[in-house]
C-alpha cells in the first residue's frame, strides 16, 4: 500500500512550529529530567510565507501497520508525520516528501516494503512502527543500506549493542524497560504491591515481563503470578479465574489493540475490574475508544503522550492545537512519537547541514527537545530516547475536550531508569 503526501505548505516562523519557545517543566515525580545538551530548532521560512524549497525533494520513508490490530495507532503515526512535515516545510533549503507503506503488521512485508523504499524511492530516511517485531526487520534493512532509521514503537533490542543496535538505528519511544522502570514505583506507593502480570505472549509482552520482574525482584517484592496468552485471543474467560484466584491488588495488563479491548471488556463483564486495580503499560486514544468509556473507567495507564496534558504542557497545547485543526479530532500518543521524531531529525539535518547519515547521527546524539510531550533526550550512547512518562486514569463519562483520561501525574525523563550503556554492550560509547 503506497500512501505518498507532498507537502509543501504554509509555514509559521520558528517560534509558531508546534513547540514551546521556553517549554515549561510538567509537576513531575520521580527524578529530575536529564540536562544534554540543546539543539536548535529546524529551520522554516518566514510567516505566511510557502516552503521555498527547491530542487529534488528529501523523502522520508514511513513504514508501519496502516492495516491490522494496531491500525489506529498507525493512522496516528502516519498523521503526526504529515503535521511534522508541514510544521517544517524545508529542510536545507529542499521540500520534503513523505511516503507512507503498510506493514500489515508483518516482519516479512516490513522487510519488503522498506527494500522498496530504499531501492525503488532511494528514501533518505525511514521512520515509523507499531510492532517490535516489524521494527526489528525495518532496521536490519536500514542498517544495510546504510539508512537512518527512527524507529517509533516499543522495544528493548533497538537500543541494545548485543542485539539490534547500530550507528543508523534510533530508537525514538519508550523501551518497555524504562517505561515500567518509571512506573513501578508509584503503581506499589499508591496502587498495591500484590502484582499479577497477564501479558500478550509475543517480544512487547515478554519485554515487559523482564522489567517488571526485575524491579519487583530488586525491591524485594514477589510476584504473585502470571500468564500469557497467544496474540489475537478474544475469549479470556479462561485466564481470568486465574488471575482472580491470586487476589492481586494490582493485575499489569501487557497488551494492547483488539486484544486490549476484548480483555478490558471482559474483565468488566466477569466483575474482575471491581476486584483488582488494572494498569496497562500503553494507553492510547485508539485503543480507548475501541475499549468504550466503562470499560475503561477506573483503570489506569502510562503514555507517551496525552492530550490531557495540554493543561499543564505549553508544547503540548500547541501540538493539539495544530493536530485538530488539520485533522478535526484531538492527537494520539504515537503520532506524538512521529511528530518528535521527524522535527528532532530534521533540526539534527540542519545543525550538521547535511544530509550525511554519519553527520546527522553526531547531531542527534545528546539532542535535547519539547516538541509535543515534555523535556526529552537522546541518549548518546544507544541512540534512545529518554522520555517523560504521564500516568493517565480512566474516566466514569468522556465530557468533551477532557476525553477519556484523566491525567495522574507526569514522571519526568530520567536516564536511570534505562538500562546502562554498559549494560547494553555499549561501554565504549558512553
Amino acid at each position: 500500500m503506497l500512501r505518498t503526501n507532498v507537502l509543501r505548505c504554509l509555514v509559521a516562523s520558528a517560534c509558531f512550529g508546534l513547540v514551546a519557545c521556553q517549554p515549561a517543566a510538567p509537576a513531575t515525580t520521580g527524578g529530575a529530567p536529564a540536562a544534554p545538551t540543546s539543539a536548535p530548532a529546524a529551520a522554516a521560512p518566514a510567516a505566511n510565507q510557502p516552503a521555498t524549497g527547491s530542487g529534488q525533494p528529501i523523502k522520508i520513508g514511513l513504514v508501519t501497520g496502516l492495516s491490522g490490530a494496531y491500525a489506529g495507532l498507525a493512522q496516528g503515526q502516519e498523521r503526526g508525520a504529515e503535521l511534522a512535515v508541514q510544521d517544517i516545510g524545508s529542510v536545507l533549503g529542499r521540500p520534503l516528501l513523505l511516503i507512507a507503506r503498510d506493514d500489515k503488521i508483518d516482519p516479512n512485508e516490513a522487510a519488503k516494503q522498506t527494500e522498496a523504499l530504499v531501492q525503488t524511492e532511494q528514501v533518505d530516511l525511514l521512520t515509523g512502527c507499531v510492532s517490535a517485531a516489524t521494527t526489528l526487520a525495518v532496521n536490519e534493512v536500514a542498517k544495510r543500506a546504510k539508512v537512518l532509521y527512527l524507529g517509533t514503537c516499543q522495544t528493548n533490542a533497538l537500543n541494545d549493542g548485543n542485539k539490534d543496535w547500530s550507528d543508523y538505528s534510533f530508537h525514538m519511544a519508550l523501551t518497555p524497560w524504562m517505561n515500567n522502570q518509571m512506573v513501578l514505583p508509584w503503581i506499589t506507593q499508591k496502587l498495591g504491591k500484590n502484582i499479577y502480570i497477564f501479558a500478550a505472549d509475543y517480544a512487547w509482552g515478554s519485554d515487559n515481563i523482564e522489567s517488571i520482574t526485575a524491579w519487583l525482584g530488586k525491591q524485594g517484592i514477589p510476584l504473585i503470578g502470571q500468564s500469557r496468552a497467544p496474540l489475537g485471543t478474544k475469549d479470556f474467560t479462561t485466564f481470568i479465574p486465574q488471575i482472580r484466584a491470586s487476589s492481586p491488588e494490582v493485575t499489569i495488563v501487557v497488551n494492547a489493540g483488539d486484544d486490549q479491548a476484548n480483555f478490558l471488556k471482559q474483565a468488566s463483564q466477569f466483575g474482575l475490574s471491581k476486584e483488582t486495580k488494572l494498569y496497562s503499560p500503553v494507553v492510547d486514544v485508539p485503543f480507548d475508544k475501541q475499549n468504550g468509556q466503562s470499560n475503561i473507567a477506573d483503570t489506569y495507564g502510562g503514555a507517551n503522550f496525552y492530550w490531557a496534558i495540554q493543561d499543564q504542557l505549553p508544547s503540548a497545547k500547541k501540538f493539539v492545537d495544530a493536530y485538530r485543526q488539520k485533522f478535526n479530532e484531538m492527537p494520539a500518543a504515537y503520532g506524538s512519537y512521529q511528530y518528535d521524531a521527524l522535527k528532532a531529525w530534521a533540526a539534527a539535518v540542519e545543525k550538521a547541514g547535511s544530509l550525511d547519515p554519519r553527520k546527522v547521527e553526531t547531531a542527534l546524539e545528546g539532542m535535547s527537545f519539547d516538541y509535543s510531550s515534555g523535556q526529552s533526550v537522546i541518549r548518546k550512547c544507544d541512540h534512545q530516547m529518554i522520555h517523560p512518562v504521564h500516568i493517565m486514569k480512566g474516566r466514569a463519562e468522556t465530557q468533551g475536550d477532557a476525553g477519556y483520561r484523566d491525567l495522574v501525574t507526569t514522571i519526568a525523563a530520567d536516564e536511570k531508569y534505562e538500562r546502562t550503556c554498559d549494560q547494553l554492550g555499549l561501554a565504549n560509547r558512553a
